[in-house]
């Protein structure tokens, strides 16, 4: 059902929503979607706890209802009732960049709407020759850079995949002051699901005989989406992370795939990089709803008071500081 429905992702298939609840410790609630008794699409949930609360919401993008345009403002009404029942304080559902309909959707049944922001590179040409003219030209030279400083990417091992994935996840969530989420096990369950199937793109840099980073990246229709990936820290000034973006947009371009989503946009940094090998800026929609009208109140009176405080200290360094704080998302 998921293949055939628009606005599926890589991050609906079950085994993938499955992997993620085992390696978060967090509950996968895989609803169907009803009507009269008839199928019309799912409504996969991934509940974890917040403090004394089990709330609905994942650190990656688009995981949300998929269901016709017709039937989403029932699907949403029916999801808060589930969760009201359930005891779910709030949740949040995702929806694939060009899904419009959710902006008039999900008001209807209560949900608040916002957008967000990924990266998307348009492959649709199939040209390679068109991909190198849509990139700027410190692309090829900093390309260069790194073959001359032996930076070598080639198709990930079961090996690198399992002991690189884990410190990869460390400097990552790390540069932003914040704890790996994922257990030291990931790259084995990645592995175990994933390591030789079709459509799924893993690459390894190497600098000589050390390693550099790494890059996985799912495919699902017609894209190609890029979970994790870059060079270690170590190994940043070897441009390890331009080599492995290169070699990603290439595969995607030899698999046929038409676009390659970066999933999410992290800091202003990230996005000039992306912006260099001609990715567009994609907006995506996001539905929000409390569930419980206590906790309503509750969070109100928590974002008024966060507001009155970041007034009374603001200064012109607390923009950057909330930027480089914000979780990681992708590269």
């Amino acid at each position: 059902m998921i293949e055939r429905t628009a606005g599926s992702t890589a991050f609906h298939a079950w085994d993938w929503l499955e992997l993620q609840a085992q390696a978060h410790g967090w509950r996968f609630e895989p609803l169907l979607a009803s009507v009269d008794g008839e199928a019309v699409g799912v409504a996969p949930l991934l509940l974890g706890r917040r403090h004394l609360s089990m709330e609905a919401r994942v650190p990656f993008p688009y995981v949300g209802p998929v269901v016709p345009p017709e039937h989403l403002t029932g699907t949403l009404l029916a999801l808060d009732g589930w969760a009201r029942e359930n005891r779910i304080v709030s949740s949040r559902a995702e929806f694939a960049p060009g899904v419009s309909y959710p902006a008039e959707a999900a008001p209807r049944a209560r949900w608040d709407v916002h957008e967000d922001l990924t990266w998307v590179v348009d492959l649709s040409h199939g040209s390679v020759d068109q991909f190198w003219r849509g990139t700027r030209r410190s692309v090829r030279r900093t390309l260069r850079s790194a073959e001359q400083r032996g930076v070598v990417v080639r198709p990930s091992t079961k090996t690198e995949v399992c002991q690189w994935l884990p410190p990869f996840f460390d400097e990552a969530y790390g540069a932003r002051g914040l704890p790996s989420p994922y257990p030291r096990d990931v790259g084995e369950a990645i592995w175990e699901r994933y390591g030789e199937r079709e459509g799924v793109c893993m690459l390894s840099a190497w600098v000589g005989d050390q390693p550099g980073g790494l890059s996985l990246a799912f495919g699902h229709g017609e894209t190609l989406y890029s979970w994790a990936g870059g060079g270690f820290r170590s190994r940043r000034g070897d441009n390890t992370g331009t080599a492995l973006y290169v070699h990603e947009i290439l595969w995607a371009l030899e698999h046929g795939f038409r676009f390659l989503d970066e999933v999410g946009a992290v800091d202003e940094g990230v996005s000039r990089f992306k912006r260099a090998f001609g990715a567009q800026e994609v907006p995506y929609l996001v539905a929000t709803r409390t569930h419980s009208p206590v906790w309503r109140q509750v969070r109100r009176a928590y974002r008024l008071a966060k507001r009155g405080r970041e007034r009374l200290s603001a200064s012109p360094y607390d923009a950057a500081g909330r930027a480089e704080h914000a979780p990681p998302r992708g590269r």
